[in-house]
């Protein structure tokens, strides 16, 4: 996922190369799906609007790291825009700085070095997912001048993404079904400056909700972890009756990438997967690959 940060002078005729220059953000975003339950491909590539802010540190690049700004919050508007009530500008001496972004951002409690992320037990609304969607991003090349006109900043889905498909379901009751994980890990603590990401399996778990949208699919978003065979990872509410889906196997939900589950309902009254595609989050497309379910 990238986002474009465009640093430009604000120059005019008689400049003596002294006037301060400032750091303006702003990203190649598209519009925000609406939908009254989670959209399946909801910020898959770009930051949406009402993800809770961008937080952003500028340090200056030189040992002492000494900040320019800490958590600064920018504003994204889902059509191309960061904003910033209080923009922020180049060391007026031409020292290089180093940028790093995260959202959604947190008021208090985060320092670019140390954090530490729950995601929301209910994931029913776009806002409740977008506030799952623990993103890191930086600069490819990092060392930035005032003379570089523009900077690109690659963010990084931190979370898993499952997505149960019943379109195969011919019945339109599955639409608005609320679907709830078994007792799942759902916090991680996280670096903003390396973009590490580690699992608190020492913490408690809680029960993730979701609903099927109107496209017949629901989405889950949750901590990198391993679920052991026969567990009862899903839960669904069909007709009165509560039906499950059973791990066939142990699986790895890997940060960063998407498991898709072609689901149906057998004549026996569970949930089925009849097959699994997993792949990179985003633009990237390292780990691509499918799995068959029996």
């Amino acid at each position: 996922m990238a986002a474009m940060l465009a640093a430009t002078a604000c120059s005019s005729d008689g400049d003596d190369g002294n006037r301060p220059v400032p750091i303006v953000l702003t990203s190649t975003i598209g519009t925000t799906p609406t939908s009254r339950a989670a959209h399946s491909g909801l910020q898959s590539t770009q930051i949406a609007a009402g993800n809770g802010n961008v937080g952003v540190w500028i340090v200056e690049d030189t040992g002492t790291e000494a900040p320019v700004c800490e958590n600064h919050a920018y504003s994204a508007d889902g059509s191309g825009k960061l904003s910033t009530s209080t923009p922020q500008y180049f060391p007026i001496d031409g020292t290089l700085v180093n940028v790093y972004a995260y959202a959604p951002r947190q008021e208090s409690g985060i320092g670019l070095t140390s954090g530490t992320f729950t995601v929301p037990s209910e994931q029913t609304s776009n806002d409740a997912y977008i506030a799952a969607d623990l993103l890191i991003g930086a600069p490819l090349n990092n060392h930035i001048n005032m003379g570089q006109p523009v900077v690109n900043i690659s963010f990084s889905h931190k979370m898993a993404k499952i997505v149960l498909d019943f379109s195969a379901v011919a019945t339109d009751e599955i639409k608005g079904a609320e679907i709830t994980t078994c007792d799942l890990f759902n916090s991680v603590a996280y670096n903003i400056k390396t973009a590490q990401v580690t699992t608190d399996e020492a913490g408690t778990k809680a029960k993730i909700e979701s609903q099927v949208t109107d496209d017949k699919k629901a989405v889950f978003l949750l901590p990198e972890q391993k679920v052991a065979s026969g567990v009862k990872l899903f839960s669904m509410k069909l007709s009165g009756t509560t039906i499950h889906y059973v791990t066939p196997a142990e699986i790895t939900f890997e940060s960063g990438r998407v498991y898709t589950y072609n689901m149906k309902v057998s004549t026996t009254g569970e949930l089925v997967a009849t097959s699994a595609d997993i792949n990179g989050w985003g633009s990237g497309t390292s780990g691509e690959g499918q799995v068959t379910l029996p």
